[in-house]
C-alpha cells in the first residue's frame, strides 16, 4: 500500500507548482532559498533532487495535519506528504538525529500532535524505496507499521 502511496505522491509532484529546475536547498532552514519569497520544500519522492524552492503554494497555507496536493501546499517548515492517516496531510519537518523541527522545538512540541506518541520518523524508514535524511513528524498510535513507530513502542514496552 505505501509503494501504490508514494506512486500517488509522485503523480502530485509533477503537478506542483514548483520551478523544474534543480535546486539545492535545505527544508530545515527554510531561508536556505536565494529567490525573493521562496522558501525550501521537501519533495519525498525525488531522491535526486529531494528539495526544491518556491513560493508559498496556497492562500492560506494549510497546517499540521491539514490536507494537502503539492510540495509548497502546506505553510513554511512543514511537508506535503502521507503521515499516518489516509491522504496527504501537512506535517513539520524534521531532523530525526536531533529531534528539532525546522520551526523550532520538536515533533513532541508540536500542538496538533500528542505528545507521548509524536515522533520524528526517517523518510527511509517511514517511506519504502525512499532515501532521504530528513524526517517528518508523525503520531505513531495513527501510523503504526513504519520502522520507527515499532522502535517507539518496543522502547515503550521496555522501559515498563
Amino acid at each position: 500500500m505505501r509503494e501504490f502511496s508514494c506512486l500517488l505522491i509522485l503523480c502530485l509532484m509533477v503537478l506542483a507548482k514548483v520551478d523544474a529546475q534543480p535546486l539545492d536547498c535545505d527544508p530545515m532552514d527554510v531561508n536556505s532559498c536565494t529567490g525573493a519569497g521562496d522558501y525550501c520544500w521537501l519533495n519525498v519522492t525525488n531522491e535526486e533532487n529531494p528539495t526544491a524552492c518556491a513560493p508559498v503554494g496556497i492562500t492560506p497555507p494549510p497546517q499540521q495535519n491539514e490536507a494537502c496536493e503539492f510540495i509548497n501546499g502546506c505553510d513554511i517548515g512543514l511537508a506535503c506528504a502521507l503521515a499516518g492517516q489516509p491522504g496527504l496531510l501537512c506535517t513539520h519537518v524534521c531532523d530525526p538525529v536531533t529531534g528539532e523541527t525546522a520551526l523550532g522545538g520538536t515533533c513532541q512540541d508540536v500542538p496538533e500532535l500528542p505528545a507521548e506518541t509524536a515522533l520524528c520518523a526517517r523518510l527511509d524508514e517511514y517511506y519504502t524505496n525512499v532515501n532521504l535524511s530528513y524526517g517528518i513528524c508523525v503520531d505513531c498510535a495513527m501510523a503504526t507499521e513504519t520502522i520507527a513507530c515499532d522502535r517507539l513502542f518496543a522502547d515503550s514496552f521496555e522501559s515498563i
